[in-house]
């Protein structure tokens, strides 16, 4: 294949990608091992992109739990991942 047909594979960075990958299977795992309370709020807030307010109505919880369980499951996935995942 000659590369001018396909110039978008010059900006593919391989080992970039592979840890990109690493890394989204490692906190994929960090999440799953939550409690479920935990992973349910997180799952809502970061992934679904749900408010506070809408993951508490949906739970049927208060928002000031939301908040608690969230930043407690932040912190179990950051204790997971370790501190060579925020380089």
């Amino acid at each position: 294949v000659d590369i001018t047909d396909t110039p978008d594979l010059l900006s593919v960075d391989g080992t970039r990608l592979t840890e990109d990958q690493l890394m989204l299977a490692s906190a994929r795992a960090a999440m799953e091992a939550l409690p479920a309370e935990q992973r349910d709020v997180m799952h809502l807030v970061c992934v679904e992109e749900m408010s506070y307010a809408e993951t508490a109505a949906l739970l049927g919880i208060p928002t000031g739990t939301v908040m608690s369980r969230l930043s407690r499951a932040r912190a179990a996935v950051a204790r997971k991942l370790g501190p060579e995942s925020w380089e």
